[in-house]
């Protein structure tokens, strides 16, 4: 069985940070001092308060598990009041928000 794409994948374009990315290694090899706020990693360690409840709530047993593809019904319903707040979108947070990790995941649904 052969299954087609969707239509709307043809409006993907490339990457917004390897465009961005590709423009600053341009501009320093044309002589350009550029300091990149963008993606990275950070330049230094979290705090050791941080860390430590990091340990803490790793060592709690219902802290593991994959993460359902709905997600949490309370940040669904603010992300919903959010749209609407702001761009005055009606949103139903039980069919019509998903919450990913990033916009990758939503070409696969």
């Amino acid at each position: 069985m052969i299954v087609k794409p969707a239509l709307r994948t043809g409006n993907v374009q490339e990457y917004y940070f390897s465009q961005k990315l590709a423009q600053i290694d341009k501009m320093r090899r044309e002589g350009s001092d550029v300091i990149n706020l963008g993606i990275g990693s950070p330049d230094q360690p979290p705090s050791e308060n941080t860390i430590t409840a990091l340990v803490t709530e790793a060592w709690k047993p219902t802290s593991h598990g994959y993460q359902s593809y709905t997600g949490v019904p309370a940040l669904r319903k603010a992300f919903a009041d959010w749209y609407q707040k702001y761009f005055h979108v009606d949103l139903n947070p039980d069919n019509e928000v998903l919450l990913l990790m990033g916009s990758k995941e939503v070409l696969c649904i």
